[in-house]
């Protein structure tokens, strides 16, 4: 009997000898691109955070430069990812569980024994590939992800795009390599870090969706032509607008003013006609659209608006707008830091002209814009005037029941008929 209980002790020994205890300290990285260092990377970890010092960056010709330095804090007990600034308060948050590139996902790599390396001197390290057609951009990537170092987190956060970064669900992740670029760690340094390292201003920071009503003035020029009233209520923005033309000596002038209800949980935007009771309704998924690939962060575009509104600016440098319709030099784009109305992010649209380029990323207000054309056309501006909080009925955000709603095809061979009926004297131009 004795026997029977020494070896059952030896066992749960054994067990709590090779138990996987979740690693604690700092770890350096060192970014490089075509050889050269562009930046320095410190994560802190302690289950259940990692909090890491990162960047954008910024790629030219053959050349790299990481810019807009952040703080990022992950929780996997909160199941969060959050943006830190320097006050040490939360600007931004995101879902762990929100695959946005599920190619990322530690499902789409596999282990390469022939990629193992030693890490700081001592450090092993397990190498990984990606499986075929997972990353498609580059054939070349490689991972390595230290053998007794670990840090289990819940395996549905594994799948999530940005966790193949810091860990595979419980080794941490010592490195990274591609075609042009390494991020591999260069100093492993276990040690106690304070629960108060982890600790924000704000915790319970939430991003509300705004509510109620935003006016704008535009200017060709520096001459305003006219205002627009947005009105917002998730999923709902609803935007009284004026559509533009040309006179023959090359000015914008306000042509005629139309509705617009765009239905972030439907997918649509509607077209509404009041004076002949008519609705046209599109796609939000096959708008035109500015992938925002360009969009930089200035920090020397920040201003505030209406005196009290913090607006962050970004810029964009183009050569010619989409469909070489207008000829763009660059333009800039301001959205307020603490406005929210987050949207389905397939349905961001960043054209200037679009009522739905209000919401100029998936969560910001959009407070301003500014286009800089190369030639016939100056400058457009488009600036908040007033924000003005407050509940919005829904009603006013329904079309009419005897509203009639066509698809496009169907609104265009409408209207032409009443344009052509000689019984009708109808205005359909607003």
């Amino acid at each position: 009997m004795k026997k029977i209980i020494f070896s059952i002790l030896l066992f749960f020994m054994g067990i709590s000898v090779f138990a996987q205890i979740n690693f604690e300290g700092t770890i350096k990285y060192s970014v490089k691109y075509n050889t050269k260092e562009i930046a320095t990377i410190t994560a802190k970890i302690k289950y259940p955070y990692i909090k890491i010092n990162a960047y954008d960056y910024k790629v030219t010709n053959d050349s790299m430069t990481a810019i807009n330095e952040k703080i990022i804090l992950v929780d996997y007990d909160k199941g969060k990812i959050f943006t830190i600034d320097d006050s040490n308060e939360i600007t931004d948050q995101e879902n762990l569980d929100e695959n946005k590139y599920p190619q990322f996902g530690f499902a789409g790599i596999k282990q390469d024994t022939s990629l193992h390396k030693i890490f700081g001197g001592k450090i092993f390290a397990n190498g990984f590939i990606p499986i075929q057609g997972t990353i498609s951009y580059t054939d070349n990537t490689k991972i390595w992800y230290a053998k007794d170092y670990y840090f289990d987190i819940p395996e549905k956060y594994t799948k999530y795009d940005k966790s193949i970064f810091f860990t595979n669900g419980r080794n941490i992740c010592l490195g990274m390599e591609d075609n042009k670029g390494t991020w591999l760690a260069t100093d492993i340094l276990p040690m106690q870090i304070p629960d108060k390292e982890f600790i924000v201003s704000n915790p319970a920071f939430q991003q509300t969706n705004f509510e109620g009503t935003i006016k704008y003035s535009i200017k060709w020029n520096g001459k305003e032509t006219q205002t627009v009233k947005a009105t917002l209520k998730y999923p709902y923005i609803k935007i009284n607008n004026h559509e533009h033309a040309d006179n023959m000596d090359g000015k914008m002038i306000t042509e005629s003013e139309k509705i617009i209800l765009v239905d972030y949980a439907k997918g649509k935007s509607f077209e509404i006609v009041d004076s002949i009771k008519a609705v046209k309704e599109g796609d939000l998924n096959q708008r035109n659209s500015i992938e925002p690939v360009n969009f930089e962060k200035d920090p020397s575009l920040n201003k505030r608006f209406g005196g009290n509104i913090s607006g962050i600016g970004y810029i964009q440098n183009l050569n010619e707008a989409p469909g070489g319709i207008l000829s763009v030099k660059n333009m800039k784009y301001w959205v307020a830091k603490e406005l929210f109305f987050l949207i389905p992010e397939e349905h961001v649209n960043y054209m200037p002209f679009d009522p739905a380029s209000l919401i100029i990323n998936n969560k910001n207000i959009c407070l301003g814009v500014e286009i800089n054309f190369a030639k016939e056309y100056e400058t457009y501006e488009m600036t908040v005037t007033e924000v003005l909080p407050g509940p919005v009925d829904n009603n006013t955000l329904k079309i009419p029941v005897d509203y009639k709603i066509m698809s496009v095809d169907e609104f265009c061979d409408y209207t032409d008929s009443l344009r052509k009926s000689k019984d009708k004297a109808i205005d359909i131009s607003e």
